[in-house]
């Protein structure tokens, strides 16, 4: 079943600018998430909406959509847009096409004219204002009304609620009004907001926020996924995905599905070995663990989760690690309150939650932020993050149920039954396919290990660099050290994502959540660590090596001071 949506506009005018709009964006979204996180609904806003965004996403979320804000400048036959008006009759014959639809919430002035339509439609409710309303009334109405039905009361109550806030604290002189025409005088009136109900649809006023979660709806069992459980050949169907999925980013690869296809006889055991020597080492070399893993039991169940969270941890701190970057080059860049709760709670996580951490919110949250201020990702494909959070379905599926089963293991700390161990393996082994399925990108990537850098300068000639690297691929075949000369160079002692594996010219710097033991200790080949956790009380930050995170490391004063400086300074930039 599909997660109904709650779908949020905000439109500023840098000519009659809105003060605090963002502020009542960000109310609203913080007495909302506590529940989008529970997948009681999907969460959709739109900061700075132009017609072409509720024009696709309404088009995309059909009849999902149950409540519709707008926020901004308007008045009775328009909404202003960030790009232009939006004529107030086309955007209610778009609301009128989602079928479950239950209320339209007009938050700008003297929207009454538009509500006459939307009823005729067959909208069950409507909020809107009969006379222009103050910027500060305004935040402060809506941010009661969510604050209502986030706890539980029906659409009735929570009128009545934030109408009575309103009242009760109403006084404020404040010029600025959400009216796309000059404010005329107005004689003093009851409360601006009126609540205008479809007479075809009086139990409308019940209506509450959903407070049920989806995640078993849409959770399938093995037995019913793969029908005879015995038919299941371990390994099979995650071999399958991964050939197709890295096919498009692999030479031979792609020859041998095109063999395949034809009918000619692949061998499986060189299709697998291309698939581990692909991925960035730390996640081929989890995958090579699962290939290994033959036979259904709690050691494949746990090694299907460590692979998952290995590949969550590696696109997460690419994105943390772009963040820092892009605050540093532009430190005007705002982070949402919502967005810097997470990620403030990620550095700040108990040992215990670590085996069970959603790194689902954390992506989200890091994407709003690239997202509400136009940063282009450095891994280009990542910039699909919004559609999948928001409309692949499949996709959000297969993540609730890996964490599903992840807060059952190591939060609950149940003892699983033989049947459920065989359940869960089958199901995690077709949604972990998914998942590498729609990350398959990676492999175009080339994860690097950067240790010295010597400058090569002739006279009269343009300098040349010598790199002594080690390329995080080809697991089966080893990490050698290897020395080539570049015109150009990176950040020395450091783990980089590159987008061609032929130059260093576009190049992220993953260090310091991904280090490599080796290169600060000058050491050959290559002993990767993740970053783990913070330790408050000693003051630490703590690493796991990333191809068995039993084997631990503590960064501090004494040991490695230079990364931990460097850790310090991500958190005062980014968290302040």
């Amino acid at each position: 079943m599909e997660l109904p949506v709650v779908f949020l506009t905000f439109a500023n005018d840098k000519s009659a600018h809105l003060g605090l709009l963002d502020e009542e964006r960000k109310m609203i979204c913080e007495h909302l998430i506590p529940l989008e996180s529970k997948q009681f609904f999907q969460l959709y806003r739109e900061p700075t909406a132009t017609t072409e965004d509720i024009i696709e996403y309404l088009t995309k979320f059909k009849d999902r959509v149950i409540l519709f804000h707008y926020s901004g400048h308007a008045d009775s036959d328009n909404l202003m847009m960030t790009d232009q008006e939006g004529d107030a009759a086309g955007i209610a014959q778009l609301l009128a096409q989602q079928d479950n639809l239950k209320l339209v919430f007009l938050n700008g002035c003297s929207t009454l004219g538009q509500v006459d339509l939307l009823l005729e439609l067959g909208i069950p409710a409507v909020i809107a204002s009969s006379v222009p309303i103050n910027d500060h009334t305004a935040k402060d109405f809506a941010a009661n009304f969510y604050l209502a039905l986030v706890n539980d009361h029906n659409l009735k109550e929570a009128f009545e609620i934030a109408a009575g806030g309103v009242k009760f604290r109403e006084g404020s002189d404040i010029h600025i009004h959400r009216g796309l025409k000059p404010r005329m005088a107005q004689p003093e009136e009851k409360l601006p907001w009126g609540l205008y109900l479809n007479e075809k649809t009086p139990d409308v006023l019940s209506w509450k926020l959903p407070k049920s979660s989806h995640k078993e709806i849409i959770i399938k069992s093995a037995v019913t996924s793969f029908g005879d459980r015995n038919k299941f050949v371990v390994n099979n169907l995650l071999t399958q995905e991964l050939f197709q999925a890295f096919a498009p980013y692999n030479d031979f690869l792609e020859f041998a599905l095109f063999k395949h296809q034809k009918g000619e006889e692949i061998d499986i055991r060189k299709i697998r070995q291309s698939i581990m020597d692909c991925l960035p080492a730390p996640i081929g070399d989890q995958v090579r663990r699962l290939f290994a893993l033959d036979e259904i039991n709690l050691e494949r169940l746990e090694q299907l989760i460590h692979t998952y969270n290995s590949l969550a941890e590696l696109v997460t701190f690419t994105l943390l690690t772009q963040l820092w970057d892009v605050k540093y080059n532009n430190p005007e860049i705002v982070i949402p309150p919502e967005s810097l709760a997470v990620i403030s709670h990620y550095f700040e996580l108990p040992t215990g939650e670590l085996s069970y951490y959603d790194y689902f919110k954390l992506l989200s949250a890091i994407r709003q932020v690239f997202d509400d201020n136009n940063v282009d990702y450095f891994v280009d494909e990542l910039s699909e993050l919004r559609r999948l959070i928001y409309e692949d379905l499949e996709y959000t599926a297969a993540h609730q149920y890996i964490q599903k089963i992840k807060k059952q293991l190591y939060q609950a700390k149940e003892k699983l039954s033989a049947d459920e161990v065989t359940e869960y393996c089958m199901d995690i082994e077709k949604h972990l396919g998914k998942i590498f399925n729609t990350f398959g990108f990676l492999v175009k990537y080339k994860l690097v290990t950067i240790k010295e850098i010597e400058l090569i300068k002739r006279r009269h000639q343009e300098p040349k660099y010598s790199v002594i690297k080690v390329h995080l691929d080809n697991i089966t075949a080893g990490l050698l050290d290897e020395k080539s000369i570049y015109d150009t160079f990176t950040d020395s002692n450091s783990v980089i994502l590159l987008k061609s594996k032929k130059d260093l010219n576009e190049y992220l710097n993953l260090s310091p959540f991904i280090i490599d033991e080796n290169a600060l200790l000058g050491e050959k080949k290559s002993k990767l660590f993740f970053f783990s956790h913070f330790d408050k009380n000693a003051g630490n930050y703590h690493y796991k090596f990333s191809y068995n995170s039993t084997d631990k490391l503590a960064v501090s004063d004494n040991k490695y001071p230079k990364v931990k400086s460097d850790l310090q300074n991500f958190v005062k930039l980014v968290l302040g």
